[in-house]
């Protein structure tokens, strides 16, 4: 038997429902945002470095501050308010998800965060 006459078969039989299963079934998130690709420890890594003035953050920050056209400017609006919590950098991340975002990976991590 053919794997397409295989597919012909599979695609005539019904769904065949759980045992057991009347409705949908309920999904909860039991930690707190932000949970994608910025884990509580990463986090605090990079608050700590904001805090030491390292030189990544002062790259970061004169980047930020000379207002350089970031390639994925959602994402880096949205991590500037993870680790500064500014209401401002929080607002441009936001009005850019809602406004021209067609990257749905940026506008998931802002939602996230």
């Amino acid at each position: 038997m053919k794997r397409r006459d295989l597919l012909k078969i599979l695609v005539a039989v019904p769904a065949i429902p759980a045992a057991g299963q009347g409705g949908p079934e309920e999904f909860r998130v039991y930690s707190d945002a932000p949970r994608l690709f910025l884990r509580p420890a990463r986090l605090r890594l990079l608050r700590r470095e904001r805090e030491r003035r390292s030189l990544r953050w002062d790259q970061f920050e004169t980047l930020w501050t000379a207002a350089v056209r970031f390639p994925e400017f959602g994402w880096t609006a949205a991590l500037r308010y993870q680790i500064t919590s500014e209401a401002a950098a929080a607002t441009q991340a936001i009005l850019w998800a809602a406004g021209p975002a067609t990257d749905v990976r940026q506008i998931a991590l802002i939602c996230d965060w």
